[in-house]
């Protein structure tokens, strides 16, 4: 088909392919600077806290004598984690919106973990399982390495604050199996991307230290 841009490219004796590749790169909008999308960012984290703690202060003002903490913090935890993963996924090009959705499923996960900490007597190994199935889930259903970091770093800091808590047995073992596990995370990556989940196991040392600094 003799269209004009064929008609041009054979009078100018250019090649027509790569002209058209060129117009195509030239239409695709720019990305945004890095500082706009920080600001995007940031806005979206102080908007998503904000939403997320006033909704939780108004449905524990509203349960005045403060009765059944554990079931309701859990409750509301996760459906807020469910509704940011759900962002997230509905938001791989919107910078305001995945960091929105990012900053309220860690803070829907930490209130759920919360609360089933509390109903378990205080146990951490409840909620660290719960916080790395909420990480198979985020890297199952979105691309979002934020995320995935921050449930995977939940789940490794109660893990091993139940450690710390069980009188720090086979530390070095567990310490080291992690560490192993970050490794082939990175040099050998599965079909599931876990690249943040391979952070937070070579992260361990530093997370461990700091948590045994604050132990009595």
């Amino acid at each position: 088909m003799n269209t004009p841009l064929t008609s041009l490219c054979t009078a100018l004796g250019l090649d027509e392919a790569a002209t058209r590749a060129a117009l195509d790169t030239a239409n695709v909008e720019p990305a945004q600077p890095w500082y706009v999308q920080a600001m995007l960012g940031l806005g979206a984290w102080i908007a998503a806290l904000a939403l997320f703690a006033a909704g939780v202060a108004l449905i524990f003002l509203i349960m005045a004598d403060g009765a059944g903490f554990g079931a309701s913090a859990l409750v509301v935890g996760l459906l807020a984690s469910g509704a940011g993963l759900a962002t997230v996924r509905g938001a791989p090009a919107a910078p305001f919106r995945g960091q929105f959705g990012v900053a309220f499923g860690a803070a829907g996960l930490a209130l759920a973990c919360a609360g089933l900490w509390k109903m378990s007597g205080e146990v951490f190994w409840p909620p660290a399982v719960l916080s790395a199935l909420t990480t198979a889930l985020v890297a199952a259903s979105t691309r979002s390495q934020a995320l995935q970091f921050l449930c995977a770093a939940l789940a490794l800091e109660l893990a091993a604050l139940d450690v710390v808590d069980a009188g720090l047995p086979y530390l070095l073992d567990f310490m080291a199996l992690a560490f192993a596990i970050g490794v082939a995370l990175h040099l050998r990556p599965p079909a599931l991307d876990l690249r943040a989940v391979g952070l937070v196991l070579l992260l361990l040392p530093v997370l461990l230290g700091e948590i045994l600094t604050g132990a009595p």
